[in-house]
Order: C-alpha cells, then structure tokens, then sequence
C-alpha cells in the first residue's frame, strides 16, 4: 500500500529539471512576497516585486504608487517606468513557472484549480492559510499577491498608458489575462494552459 510520503517521492522523482527550477522559482517568489522575505528596494530594479511591504502613502512614488524612487511629474517619469517594467518582469517569472508545473497535471494542477480567490484575498489582514501541502501555502500566496498586484495596476493604469509603450501595455494585458485564466478561473476547466 502507498502512503503519503511514497507517493510523494514518486512524484518528485517524476519532476523533470525544468519542473524543479519553475519550484524553486515559486518557492523564491514565495518569500518575496512576505515584508520578512522582501529584498531592498534596488536602485536599478529587474525582475523586482515592488508589492511585497506595505508601504505608507508618504513613501511611494506620486506618480506609480511603487516605493524606491520619486518621479517629479508622469512626463518625467523614467524611474516608474523602470520599477512598473520590473513588476510586471517579476510576475512573468511567476507565470512561467506556474505553467511549467500547471501543464504536469499533479498535485500543483490540483490545488491551483480547487483554489477560490476571495475579494478579501488582496489585503495583507487575511488569515493564515491552514495549508496541508507546500503546493497550498504557495498557490495561497501567489493568489494573493497577484489581486495586490492586479488592484495596484488597476489604480494606476492611467497612468501607465502614459508612462509605458504602446507594446508594454500590450504584454501586460496579456500576462493578466494569463494570471487571470492560472489564478482565478481555474484554467484546465476552460483550456489548455499558456
């Protein structure tokens, strides 16, 4: 008889190299999303997840709302543009990774479409998850970021017609369509996976 662990075992020794790396890049992402896990704000951000602290009003940008820099005015504003690029950089990793693991139909495949996001589900006063796997507590939290993420966007997003090009804006409507179809509608229930 199977128990937990073997099974377990079983599937980890089914994950390619390809599906450990799109792990260990959720596990990463995981703990960058925490105030505890959040790097420094970098000077000159790639890849960067301007979301993961609470930040007060007094702190953040005028112009994007993001911390770490100050834009005198939308028509000189290079530093949001960079720190609004690397956002969005940030959340394609996430994206990528969970597709990888999203298309071996396992437990993460599971535990993503058994997931329901809540509108409470973007505020940092949320309960702790009860997880049982590590696939749950990841999923919870990716969940909950990406509404942060979505909401802060969605706040600015005038702006950013101004701040980004024609082709940025672009490829973020598509990578929250994407997220939107992983994350909140449970993807396989409507189509093969991005």
């Amino acid at each position: 008889m199977a128990t937990a662990d073997s099974s377990r075992r079983g599937e980890s020794e089914d994950m390619t190299p390809e599906d450990i790396a799109a792990m260990k890049v959720l596990n990463q992402a995981y703990r960058e999303m925490t105030p505890v896990g959040a790097k420094p704000y970098p000077s000159n951000p790639k890849n960067y997840n301007f979301l993961a602290r609470p930040i007060p009003a007094s702190r953040a940008c005028r112009v994007c709302k993001l911390p770490g820099h100050q834009s005198s005015d939308i028509n000189h504003a290079n530093a949001c543009r960079d720190a609004i690029i690397s956002l969005i950089d940030f959340w394609w990793g996430v994206k990528n990774a969970i597709s990888q693991l999203y298309g071996k139909r396992g437990r993460f495949y599971h535990v993503l479409n058994a997931s329901v996001a809540t509108y409470d589900m973007r505020r940092d006063e949320t309960p702790k998850v009860n997880a049982k796997s590590v696939e749950e507590t990841i999923v919870d939290r990716l969940v909950k970021n990406y509404l942060k993420f979505v909401s802060h966007c969605m706040g600015i997003k005038p702006k950013m017609h101004v701040v980004l090009r024609k082709r940025e804006i672009e490829e973020f409507e598509d990578l929250c369509h994407r997220l939107n179809d992983l994350l909140l509608d449970g993807y396989s229930r409507r189509r093969s996976p991005c």
